[in-house]
């Protein structure tokens, strides 16, 4: 339910995210609009509502329910949106995700001129020929991408009069408890995180290069995500390594990992693994228009990727990638006891500490 909020002498500024999606990419903006200010309102679908709803940057957390169906009813909720945006003279709106019929509709409400209005761009593709992202871009000209790399990219898609911008968001809440966790001397743990899909990370090519080391390795892969759920693929690669004998390189956790352990085992892991290999369609995705989400937890934490060989070439990567070709993973792998060792002391530059970053973002809202 919108409510007004109480009058405050700072400006105000609204995130808004709909889609029940990019809820990690929240915080840090809330954080960044705190350092600079702003009194911060949060609008979001009851799904990320529970996620945040102990955010500590925001003033104001608002729950906004859009129908699934039903024209009038839907308008009838993003209505009640837009007005509360122009009751409380809201000086700034950004969409968290700035694309999608709900968002095109609430830009073609009318607002006062004096709003500036910004978003985040997920996946560039949307430049291309996507009617729907053109009338976004009629009311939101300023767009942050999550990559250094795809801002350059994104001048080469853009329309006229679009700014661009990047932020990593790489800053999380801190946990109120802290997940014990207990790490042997000596074990190397690779965290790759998110539910066990092999549409979205090549855990076979991982489980096959490991049944060809021909020695063991004091090694762990955290599966750092739900590998029981519906439609996930847990239950197939559970019986595959069991079939190729490498279980014991693997932990797994079979519901949902909650913030305060996720991020616990985090912090205890020596190298991030994205597990993204450039197979025609994923290297098309994530060279061209979008990130992996565990890019950033790489950053926060201030970890090695280890990646693929086809993301050498990117500037965001050059100084933080531990590069491999898919096809040699086997080598790879028997090299890293030796190699993560000296990549202890990364992220030293300006541009990964929070004032760069705060100060980056609110530089563009701004000018």
């Amino acid at each position: 339910m919108l409510k007004n909020i109480t009058d405050s002498l700072s400006p105000k500024a609204v995130l808004i995210e709909l889609g029940g999606s990019h809820s990690e990419v929240l915080y840090p903006q809330l954080s960044f609009l705190k350092h600079g200010g702003y009194h911060t309102t949060l609008i979001c679908d009851p799904k990320v509502y529970d996620l945040v709803k102990n955010y500590d940057q925001v003033d104001v957390l608002l729950k906004s329910e859009i129908p699934q169906s039903g024209w009038l009813r839907q308008m009838n909720a993003l209505w009640k949106i837009r007005n509360y945006i122009v009751q409380e003279k809201v000086k700034l709106v950004i969409f968290n995700t700035a694309n999608g019929p709900l968002i095109r509709t609430l830009c073609l409400m009318p607002y006062p001129p004096d709003i500036i209005f910004a978003g985040i761009l997920h996946s560039l593709h949307k430049l291309k020929g996507s009617i729907t992202q053109s009338l976004i871009s009629y009311r939101v000209r300023k767009y942050f991408v999550l990559a250094a790399y795809l801002k350059r990219l994104a001048y080469t898609y853009h329309r006229p009069k679009l700014s661009f911008e990047f932020f990593y968001p790489m800053f999380f809440m801190p946990p109120k408890n802290e997940h014990p966790v207990t790490k042997p001397a000596g074990e190397i743990w690779i965290a790759i995180a998110g539910g066990l899909e092999y549409g979205r990370r090549d855990y076979k090519s991982l489980a096959y290069a490991l049944h060809k080391l021909k020695k063991k390795i004091p090694l762990k892969f955290l599966l750092l995500g739900n590998s029981s759920y519906p439609g996930g693929d847990g239950n197939d690669f559970r019986a595959l390594i069991s079939n190729l004998g490498v279980e014991e390189y693997f932990v797994f956790w079979n519901e949902y990992v909650s913030n305060d352990v996720f991020h616990a085992y985090l912090k205890k892991s020596d190298a991030i693994m994205p597990l993204v290999h450039p197979v025609p369609h994923i290297k098309s995705v994530y060279l061209n228009y979008q990130i992996s989400g565990s890019w950033n937890l790489a950053y926060a934490y201030q970890l090695p990727l280890l990646m693929a060989d086809a993301f050498a070439g990117l500037e965001d990567f050059k100084d933080y990638g531990v590069f491999y070709q898919p096809e040699n993973l086997t080598e790879a792998i028997e090299k890293l006891p030796n190699i993560l060792p000296l990549h202890r002391k990364l992220y030293q530059g300006d541009a990964w500490q929070f004032a760069f970053q705060a100060n980056q973002y609110l530089r563009f809202l701004k000018s």
